[in-house]
């Protein structure tokens, strides 16, 4: 009974997971605090997943991150600290973050979700800047 219970409760959660694929996201980078994120609508989303604009070529990062040249890559996460009438201000917990201070205000057209966290695992201090 038990071993059936908890096969059927496997089942349904990774059943969730490959429907609601879209809804959630989990974050283990330290640009951002490390858990897991649902997604929410634009004005109750504290946090925003995004393709980079087009970067100079000495700013370093993943390949695999999503980019102008790789747009199926992953997606970068960072909060949301305003909204402008030009694009959106993000930043990252980190001084060295892929951010707004490095590329501006982003351009909406690069907005892949809007998050909120659901499950904290790693809380960063992440001063106002």
């Amino acid at each position: 009974m038990i071993r059936s219970f908890a096969g059927l409760t496997l089942v349904v959660v990774l059943a969730g997971a490959v429907l609601f694929r879209d809804h959630w996201l989990v974050n283990t980078t330290s640009s951002v605090p490390i858990g897991i994120y649902v997604s929410a609508p634009s004005a109750e989303a504290g946090f925003v997943s995004f393709c980079l604009p087009s970067l100079p070529r000495t700013v370093r990062h993943n390949p695999e991150i999503c980019h102008d040249g790789q747009p199926d890559g992953r997606p970068v996460l960072k909060r949301l600290k305003a909204r402008l009438e030009r694009g959106l201000i993000l930043r990252g917990d980190r001084p060295d973050a892929l951010d707004s201070r490095l590329f501006g205000p982003l351009s909406p057209n690069l907005v892949r979700g809007y998050w909120r966290p659901l499950v904290i695992l790693g809380v960063r201090n992440s001063p106002d800047r």
